[in-house]
């Protein structure tokens, strides 16, 4: 996957790299985190020029999808928790 310079987005959105540094600066977008230049994940950049059912900022996405694996978590761990109950009850009854 070949990640997205400033001057890619500049050309494909034909836009200022002002204008990119406010959709930066604003959560619009966001760079690729640990390099030592700015680079964009082209998946996020589709994502916001609302090549999905909804236009969302990155963030938004990355909330979302841990909100669902939270989700899943807590209903594994509400399946352990009817377990053990259910066997404790087993236990008391003798």
């Amino acid at each position: 996957m070949k990640l997205l310079t400033i001057d890619d987005l500049m050309k494909r959105w034909q836009v200022s790299r002002r204008t990119i540094n406010t959709y930066m600066k604003n959560g619009i977008i966001t760079k690729v985190p640990g390099l030592d230049c700015v680079r964009f994940n082209p998946k996020q950049i589709e994502l916001v020029e609302g090549k999905t059912e909804e236009r969302k900022t990155w963030k938004q996405i990355e909330l979302e999808e841990e909100n669902n694996s939270l989700k899943a978590e807590i209903d594994r761990l509400n399946n352990i928790i009817g377990q053990v109950i259910g066997n404790l009850s087993n236990v008391w009854r003798g």
